[in-house]
């Protein structure tokens, strides 16, 4: 029986699979659904759905072959290398452009409120553009395997070459439930590269 992971991700929303972007320039698919999660779905149920995904698939599992282990420990150890010697070029190879990002609207210097920006390969290599964001990665530079978790379709089934991976952005304390970044990765020509990082608030 093939292994599933139920998979919950806030900012650009994918809920059993329906994906909903917040910026305006990307056409959501499934719209009347992605409305709904996104007016009923507080901060407390996204923290209470990103556990029911983690116990989803403590219980079930992952699906990751043996092959792609090897490929994501290549991609993060690059990553990791990267972001601590703020090696904006080769951190480039590593990305699919232009992609949304939510925690690099800081990096980006604009002024203007908004969840997220498309960055583009230009943008990163700015001098304008910081990587303040990415560095928060570095707080879980080890490769763990489990913190891979499977990207599942609209009929909730695995979707191969495709990966999650989430970090810590501000830890959780008495006041504050804290919030995570959601890497999402895909397999490229033989190679991972990240196509969007959201925020789980």
């Amino acid at each position: 029986m093939q292994n599933r992971t139920l998979v919950i991700v806030t900012k650009s929303v994918v809920y059993r699979g329906f994906r909903c972007f917040n910026p305006p320039e990307r056409k959501a698919q499934n719209r009347p659904i992605c409305n709904f999660i996104q007016k009923t779905v507080n901060t407390r149920m996204k923290v209470i759905l990103l556990f029911l995904c983690l116990i989803s698939t403590a219980f079930f599992g992952q699906n990751i072959s043996s092959k792609d282990t090897i490929l994501l420990e290549k991609f993060w150890n690059s990553l990791i290398k990267n972001i601590k010697e703020e090696n904006k070029s080769n951190l480039s190879n590593l990305f699919q452009f232009p992609f949304y990002c939510a925690p690099c609207v800081e990096d980006s210097g604009r002024n203007k409120p908004q969840n997220t920006i498309k960055v583009s390969k230009n943008l990163l290599l700015s001098n304008s553009f910081k990587i303040n964001s990415l560095k928060k990665i570095l707080s879980e530079p080890n490769f763990e395997i489990n913190r891979f978790k499977n990207y599942t379709n609209e009929n909730n089934k695995i979707v191969h070459n495709k990966y999650l991976v989430f970090y810590t952005i501000v830890k959780p304390n008495k006041n504050w439930e804290g919030s995570q970044g959601i890497i999402n990765l895909q397999k490229i020509n033989g190679k991972f590269k990240i196509t969007g990082i959201d925020i789980i608030p």
